[in-house]
């Protein structure tokens, strides 16, 4: 249903003519030379067509817009093809992006959100402010839909009025401005809105909030809107000030043995009472960008990981994330990082075909010859780095690059018999879940070298030998 449809031709509303509401709102967007408008076509996006457009173009601003057409409903079409004319009209460019829904268990809304972000990516630029409509009711909304689900400061800081995107920023203009004003001066301007039959639906959370609860509230205090809107900033002081200090915690609080996998070491966090832990964990989580677990889930990380033995190594998950205890720290994993199954391997080298590059799926392996000026006898522990030396394999040695499959011996001090490699993995603390992952390197059926940086002592080049350099740089669980 279109709103506003009036055949009026004149020219867009002049700036000296603009309510001043909406003309601060303008002057505070930031400074950039490529600017992007989400254009849905309802009222708050029309209404950056309408007086955002032409204040960017006066300045000589490059803008586009770009509307996403989600299949959702059977009038998308006449959506796109609305917003289109209304670019034409303005004169700006329009990218209409066809986009695929999937909902991965958090909900239609959800999905066709990631959706239209993936779609805003692809024009973005360095320095690219991306303009989106939200207005003040969107975000007292947002904040009873949050406050609904039993949110803390983060949840309830609503929507930020700019945040870092892709590789510039998205910037929202009316966040200041009720839905009330931005409508009363559309009405008097040329271009015509659509509304999406689907905000009538009660049985969506914020539909509910925005027919029912929010009405009830304005006639009992007429300034809820403003209200909400505060509650909002004061969250996001609060929970600026709670990430600053976290942020200044992280250095002691990280393993430096674990460096690389960026763990928790449960020795410095059992300094911090439980509200500074549950912070700092919560903190650590969004270091890695992932989704909270659930409160019960988050409980258990206290009550079955911490608590646990030192030598157990219990974990929690929730989604496909989970948080496993080793050796005195906590860790953050995928499904795939813990996925011990031995990755098939066997690979033969040959001298000729060096310098040699393998990717593993917890590393990269460079393999070198290395002329005798250049070698030194190197004994590498998994401390000092992964590089290391062996002697080149003789005429009748088969020199192969393979994966772990159990049994294999190493002998690392001379005169001592050779020890099992599980024993040696378990002694240097070597993360469970990638033992099976670390390439082997054999000449014939004998254990040379592993990717922990060991060489076995048979094999060490002697001075002025020729050698291969083995170089083994990790990827972070």
């Amino acid at each position: 249903m279109l709103k506003n449809d009036t055949p009026s031709d004149d020219a867009l509303a002049k700036s000296e003519l603009l309510n001043s509401d909406i003309q601060y709102a303008l002057d505070v967007i930031p400074n950039s030379d490529h600017y992007l408008i989400a254009l849905s076509g309802g009222l708050d996006s029309v209404a950056l067509l309408q007086f955002v457009v032409p204040f960017l173009l006066h300045q000589c601003k490059q803008v586009e817009v770009v509307h996403v057409h989600h299949g959702l409903s059977e009038n998308a079409d006449e959506w796109a093809a609305h917003c289109q004319t209304l670019c034409e009209r303005v004169q700006v460019l329009c990218h209409i992006e066809y986009v695929s829904v999937f909902s991965d268990g958090e909900g239609i809304e959800a999905a066709a959100r990631k959706a239209r972000y993936q779609a805003f990516r692809k024009y973005m630029r360095v320095g690219t402010i991306l303009l989106q409509g939200h207005h003040m009711n969107d975000q007292a909304e947002t904040v009873l839909m949050r406050l609904m689900r039993g949110a803390g400061p983060e949840g309830l800081s609503g929507i930020p009025h700019m945040r870092a995107f892709a590789q510039g920023h998205v910037f929202r203009p009316w966040l200041s401005l009720s839905r009330e004003l931005l409508e009363s001066e559309m009405l008097k301007q040329p271009l015509s809105w659509v509304e999406d039959e689907s905000n009538t639906d009660l049985s969506f959370d914020r539909n509910f909030i925005r027919h029912e609860i929010l009405p009830r509230l304005l006639s009992r205090r007429s300034n809820s809107l403003q209200a909400l809107n505060r509650v909002a900033e004061k969250a996001k002081d609060a929970q600026d000030f709670m990430d600053s200090w976290c942020q200044q915690q992280m250095p002691s609080l990280m393993s430096s043995q674990y460096a690389d996998e960026q763990a928790v070491n449960l020795s410095a966090l059992v300094n911090y009472n439980d509200q500074e832990q549950r912070l700092l964990l919560r903190y650590w989580l969004d270091l890695f960008g992932v989704r909270h677990p659930a409160e019960k889930v988050f409980n258990r990380i206290w009550s079955e990981v911490i608590a646990a033995k030192g030598d157990a190594q219990p974990e929690v998950r929730w989604q496909g994330d989970r948080i496993r205890r080793f050796n005195g720290c906590l860790f953050l994993l995928s499904a795939a990082d813990v996925n011990e199954e031995a990755f098939d391997l066997s690979v033969d080298l040959k001298l000729s075909e060096l310098p040699y590059k393998l990717v593993l799926p917890a590393g990269t392996l460079l393999i070198e010859s290395m002329v005798q000026d250049e070698v030194q006898v190197h004994r590498a522990r998994v401390s000092e780095g992964r590089v290391c030396f062996v002697r080149l394999p003789s005429d009748d040695e088969v020199a192969t690059v393979r994966s772990r499959l159990g049994g294999e011996v190493i002998t690392l001090s001379r005169g001592r018999h050779a020890t099992v490699l599980k024993k040696v993995m378990q002694s240097h603390k070597v993360l469970p879940w990638k033992r099976s992952r670390l390439p082997l390197l054999f000449y014939n059926k004998a254990l040379v070298y592993t990717a922990m940086g060991l060489v076995d002592d048979a094999f060490v080049p002697t001075k002025g030998e020729q050698a291969l350099k083995l170089s083994y740089n990790e990827t972070a669980a």
